[in-house]
């Protein structure tokens, strides 16, 4: 796998080249200047390994602001979790992911490589707490799968479960486990068939077989429960 280059947000809303070389040039004196850096290439194993929280669950809510120097937008996506398959969390909290960039009163900024989120939308995310008592995506998008609407997420209501390790709750049956089966980004396991993206949503998605496949993954990469 090849890492990702992070490029600082960019504004978009049709300026003309002239018009933003004025802003840039404006504010330039409260502006630090940018910085690149290179995001690791993670496979299922080490961000599984690397996270505090592997959830599932499914976004309900969407917000995005200023900073308070309004040079930065944030966006905050609120997930209620149907299942915990690393850290302890329960069924039907929430949780707030945080990350830089998003879109506001029609002015929007986008950093490379960082996921997206639509409200509605059912994921499985590897995260890392951040101050403030939110969350970060781990290896920017490398940690964020989309479920496809039509495949129940463990945890869910009328869907098998499994007891298992602490702070796990709900597991699809034994049903679907082929290492054969492959998910986007792991080498090992090959290429994953095409397959109905959501509109608006980019990245690894997944069918039953692959969010089965990926859960198999995430329990090996985890030390044996006591």
């Amino acid at each position: 796998m090849t890492s990702r280059c992070f490029r600082p947000p960019r504004l978009t809303r049709g300026l003309t080249l002239a018009a933003a070389c004025i802003l840039a040039c404006a504010g330039l004196a409260r502006m630090s200047p940018a910085r690149a850096s290179v995001v690791e290439a993670l496979d299922v194993a080490a961000l599984s390994a690397r996270a505090e929280r592997v959830v599932t669950g499914e976004v309900v809510a969407k917000r995005s602001a200023w900073d308070a120097q309004r040079l930065r937008i944030h966006t905050e996506i609120e997930v209620r979790v149907a299942a915990a398959w690393k850290g302890s969390v329960a069924p039907g909290e929430r949780l707030i992911v945080r990350q830089l960039g998003g879109e506001v009163a029609g002015l929007s900024q986008r950093v490379v490589g960082a996921p997206d989120f639509a409200e509605g939308e059912r994921v499985v995310l590897f995260l890392v707490a951040t101050p403030g008592g939110t969350y970060a995506v781990l290896g920017q998008g490398q940690g964020k799968y989309t479920v496809l609407p039509d495949v129940p997420l463990p945890g869910e209501v009328g869907v098998p479960g499994e007891v298992g390790r602490p702070g796990e709750v709900g597991l699809p049956g034994e049903v679907g486990l082929p290492g054969e089966v492959g998910l986007p980004g792991d080498e090992a396991a090959g290429a994953m068939p095409e397959l109905r993206r959501p509109a608006s949503i980019r990245g690894p998605v997944l069918d039953a077989t692959g969010l089965a496949t990926l859960r198999a993954q995430v329990r090996a990469a985890l030390p044996p429960s006591r």
